[in-house]
């Protein structure tokens, strides 16, 4: 198992949404950032995993691509099989980039941050 740098990325549940579903009013954002300034290693947390799951399976924001638990799980897994991408725990401790369409975060000024604009 590779060691984590401090180059990870810890996207939010908002960009891990919009990178799954293209309907997502930010999917190009959040593909433009997949491919052009995501770190070498990409993480997801519990929080995020969980998140994700369960947000692709409620129909009332997925509309006709809503998955079953089974699909919902089947692109977590696809998407920690991609190069760098792994599960993590999440502490500002270890000095990863937060990821996030969420302009809150900002106030917390010890947390190495990357908003992406909407």
């Amino acid at each position: 198992m590779t060691s984590l740098t401090d180059s990870a990325d810890l996207p939010d549940l908002n960009v891990w949404l919009a990178l799954a579903a293209a309907q997502h009013p930010h999917h190009a954002q959040a593909l433009h950032y997949w491919e052009k300034h995501a770190s070498s290693q990409v993480l997801f947390c519990t929080v995020t995993a969980l998140g994700l799951t369960r947000l692709l399976s409620q129909p009332k924001l997925m509309g006709e691509a809503v998955m079953n638990s089974a699909e919902a799980s089947a692109l977590l897994l696809a998407f920690c099989k991609q190069p760098g991408v792994r599960m993590a725990t999440l502490t500002i401790a270890n000095g990863w980039r937060l990821v996030s369409f969420d302009r809150d975060f900002k106030r917390f000024e010890n947390l190495n941050w990357l908003q992406l604009s909407h």
